[in-house]
């Protein structure tokens, strides 16, 4: 890039009358290293082209994960039939309790396109429309920070992330939090830019107010969308724009704060209540085992790290939870930690192997050496004023000392801008005679990124693609009994409370406990089903879990056998595989789920449901 071409005269833009009139001001001509990696001020008409490829790389890439049947995905469930019961009429309920442990955004968008069509087909279409559009708006605030060409492999790269591309396919949130903070962020950096006043400030304020209201974690985006504003804050811009870019800052911390505090105050819940979500299913009881897999994200019950001891899964505040552990201690553990959130992010692999001592430290390099770049890219950032990175670096952090389990799923809205970060950095750390170790290094980080994720996505793709065979091989069938069970009751009319379901798991010789297939059970049968305790189901028709069935006043249970031979995300392991990692010989094989029933007040008796097929290509009861 010319430096003669970063000369600015978009201030002329912003300000009052004197200032438009003014002598437009000249940016200082950086050096040619940084002239390669400083952009404009504002995106240029040659952003058009790498914009377009990029909404058209994104749209493929998406549209060849869609298909009209239902993906499990654990708070996928939770939405739906939250949703469900919105577009019915019967309020922000779930499984007969009151949903009030995550904000009503999501569920009401979800409700109205229900009743434009309930099919799944229609409704991931709408996911990905709205991740796309996503995409888009990083694209567009990448060319803020970097050239076009590296602001849409970054875009691109980041649509490949296997944590972010199986967004479209599942109906979590992250799609209309995405589109609605990075739209947010894209009005401050013009509010910075000149481009936009006051009523620029206002939409960026209001961006971020639904933000929140779509998730409670929303809050943390204000360090994405306070660095934006604060884009403004470079010497030489007019009073207006220093002005309006300070005031956007503060505004859009009250509004952000505010809504959180009075969204969170409304759903506010007495003791009782809570425990009615929790045995409804809307939040998992955990489990009193060390290890405790987050029920909102089937591949963390695959291979998980070690938490804390004492720690909670949805315990999320910066606070010691062992009298033994000091909050220092607490907060330098999960600072330790930070390589894994990246790593699994940008290789998630690495997460599939988290408990094997090899992958694991592989983990944790690779994502320091991320860090030690995105430093670089911030240091250099700061140098240059552009605040955008800082937010990133506070944003990252936010979650990394705010969470106690590592979850990749939180940084996904930040993900563009974490690969952009590791590209800039690269840059600035191989120039001159560095030039072509750093494209080496470079393209490795590339096709590293390519390679892992681009062999999760073609297995996804071929499973996406695989018809009505869908349900058989998606987890390897691990949800086709529970489907079938289902159907049958859903096909009876069963009653509310007439159906109980154990909240057992166990697999890779770990038992715990999780809410997945109680979620899947009130979706699926549209009625409300009672959650039976771990410890009640020993086994599937003991003479205890029989009494317990009939003093729950359930006729139908519903109970998950324990995997062998385990399962690794699509895949199953083989006998001789399980039996090498274990020295111990496997049992019978036996996975899915078994529907008895209570036939004759005396005993639990198997029922066999029958096949169904293709079942569901809509939401059940619209």
């Amino acid at each position: 890039m010319d430096g003669a071409t970063l000369d600015s005269s978009v201030n002329a833009r912003g300000g009052d009358d004197s200032t438009r009139s003014a002598e437009p001001v000249r940016r200082e001509i950086p050096t040619t290293a940084d002239a390669e990696i400083e952009p404009a001020t504002t995106p240029g008409p040659r952003t058009w082209p790498w914009l377009l490829f990029t909404i058209a790389f994104c749209t493929i890439l998406f549209a060849l994960l869609h298909n009209p049947y239902w993906s499990p995905g654990g708070d996928s469930e939770v939405y739906t039939a939250v949703a469900r019961n919105i577009a019915q009429g019967d309020g922000y309920m779930f499984n007969g309790a009151p949903y009030a442990l995550s904000p009503p955004g999501w569920p009401l968008l979800l409700a109205g396109l229900m009743k434009i069509s309930p099919t799944f087909a229609f409704l991931k279409a709408a996911q990905i429309v709205m991740m796309v559009g996503a995409l888009a708006m990083f694209f567009q605030i990448g060319t803020r920070l970097a050239p076009p060409a590296l602001a849409a492999i970054a875009t691109c790269l980041a649509a490949l992330l296997h944590p972010l591309y199986q967004l479209t396919f599942l109906l979590h949130s992250e799609p209309l939090y995405m589109l609605l903070g990075t739209s947010a962020v894209l009005v401050a950096l013009r509010v910075g830019e000149g481009s936009s006043r006051w009523l620029g400030v206002i939409g960026a304020c209001v961006l971020a107010a639904l933000a929140v209201i779509v998730r409670d974690a929303g809050l943390f985006h204000f360090m994405l969308i306070g660095g934006a504003f604060a884009m403004g804050l470079r010497r030489g811009l007019p009073n207006g724009t220093w002005l309006r870019s300070v005031g956007g800052v503060l505004l859009c911390g009250v509004v952000m704060a505010g809504t959180f505090k009075i969204s969170r105050e409304l759903r506010t819940l007495t003791d009782e209540q809570a425990q009615q979500v929790v045995d409804a299913g809307g939040i998992d009881a955990g489990s009193d085992e060390t290890e405790i897999a987050a029920a909102d994200d089937p591949e963390v019950e695959i291979l998980d790290a070690e938490t804390v001891a004492g720690t909670q899964v949805h315990t999320n505040i910066l606070a010691a939870h062992d009298e033994n552990i000091t909050v220092a201690q607490e907060q330098l553990y999960r600072a330790g930690r930070s390589g894994q959130w990246f790593a699994w992010l940008l290789w998630h692999p690495m997460r599939f192997g988290a408990s094997v001592p090899q992958i694991n430290i592989l983990a944790h390099a690779t994502g320091w050496l991320t860090i030690s770049l995105l430093l670089v890219t911030l240091g250099v950032g700061l140098y240059r004023k552009q605040w955008l990175w800082l937010g990133v670096a506070l944003y990252c952090a936010a979650f990394i000392l705010a969470w106690p389990q590592v979850n990749n799923r939180y940084l996904v809205p930040a993900a563009p801008l974490i690969i952009l970060g590791v590209l800039v950095g690269l840059r600035h750390v191989t120039v001159g005679k560095f030039r072509w170790p750093g494209r080496v290094l470079a393209a490795a980080f590339v096709l590293a990124i390519l390679g892992n994720n681009g062999v999760l996505y073609a297995v996804d793709v071929a499973i996406a693609r695989s018809g009505e065979a869908y349900y058989d091989r998606f987890e390897n069938g691990e949800h086709k009994d529970l489907i079938a069970a289902c159907k049958m009751l859903h096909d009876a009319d069963v009653a509310d409370r007439d159906v109980a379901i154990t909240v057992r798991y166990s697999n890779l010789g770990r038992t715990r406990e999780s809410a997945y297939g109680l979620r899947a059970a009130v979706l699926l049968t549209d009625a409300n089903v009672i959650r039976v305790g771990r410890k009640d189901t020993k086994s599937g028709r003991s003479a205890r879990l029989t009494r317990h069935v009939r003093e729950l006043g359930a006729n139908w249970y519903i109970y998950r056998e324990p995997d062998s031979p385990w399962r690794v995300w699509h895949f199953r392991l083989t006998r001789e595989q399980q039996e090498q990692l274990t020295g111990e010989k496997v049992g019978r094989d036996s996975r899915g789920w078994i529907l008895y029933r209570d036939e004759d007040g005396k005993s639990l008796t198997r029922t066999d449901a029958p096949d169904p097929g293709a079942w569901p290509t809509r939401v059940p009861g619209l």
